[in-house]
């Protein structure tokens, strides 16, 4: 049996037979956040259709994205990023933390669900491809967790899930930079495709998922790249939780 398998098999037992904690105040508590920092959650304002700019009627492009045409077609999250999703981001993220997957999983699913009835794209989608982290980021924590939220996803909407058509290159973590020009110059071209990608996403739908979204330099990048190298036709994005920008 795998670490990771392992692990999961003991958080279970732990969670079956032992009181649970918070994962954001570490009060006693079965759910992943307890009802205090539940309702301490930040619901994502009204945004722009394709990026977290807050715009007054849903559906409506911000400033900047009008002025500056973006490479997605979609964008939502759930949660404005904050201290309590940040915790429960970081535990299924770093610590391989079951409660925190499972929760980020339905918040993914929630969100798909909310925004089904108002953009009909996202019943055209043909792929769903999970945010990919760089093979030495991933022999380090040995998974990634956006594999997990796509993989629930896709089982739950019957969208066919592909994990290894869009790779990533190893990179300077983009925490480490100082300032938004520095992330974009650390990301540039760092995202490509296999040659099996090349022919089956063309001119096709395309879901990805990420758990979180801050200044957008990677989510751009990775769709620029799916435009560059594929010829997507297009591309909604869906994370648990982004930064207003």
């Amino acid at each position: 049996m795998g670490n990771n398998k392992l692990k999961a098999v003991l958080e279970q037992i732990i969670a079956d037979f032992l009181p649970q904690k918070c994962l954001s105040c570490e009060e006693f508590s079965q759910d992943v956040l307890c009802s205090k920092c539940q309702t301490a959650l930040i619901a994502m304002p009204l945004h722009c259709r394709t990026c977290s700019n807050p715009v007054q009627n849903f559906g409506d492009l911000c400033g900047r994205c009008l002025k500056y045409p973006p490479v997605i077609d979609f964008f939502a999250a759930k949660y404005r990023y904050g201290n309590k999703i940040r915790d429960v981001i970081l535990a299924a993220k770093f610590a391989h933390n079951r409660r925190a997957l499972d929760f980020l999983s339905l918040t993914i699913k929630d969100l798909a669900f909310e925004n089904r009835a108002d953009f009909a794209f996202l019943d055209e989608v043909f792929y769903l491809l999970p945010l990919p982290i760089s093979r030495p980021r991933l022999q380090e924590r040995s998974y990634n967790q956006t594999h997990y939220l796509a993989a629930e996803l896709a089982k739950e909407q019957k969208i066919t899930l592909v994990k290894h058509f869009l790779r990533r290159k190893h990179r300077l973590p983009q925490s480490e930079m100082e300032s938004r020009k520095a992330r974009k110059r650390n990301l540039r071209d760092a995202f490509y495709v296999s040659n099996a990608a090349k022919t089956e996403l063309n001119g096709k739908n395309i879901l990805l998922i990420d758990d979180v979204a801050t200044t957008f330099a990677t989510i751009s990048e990775a769709a620029k790249c799916l435009r560059e190298e594929c010829s997507v036709k297009q591309i909604a994005v869906l994370t648990c939780a982004a930064t207003v920008l």
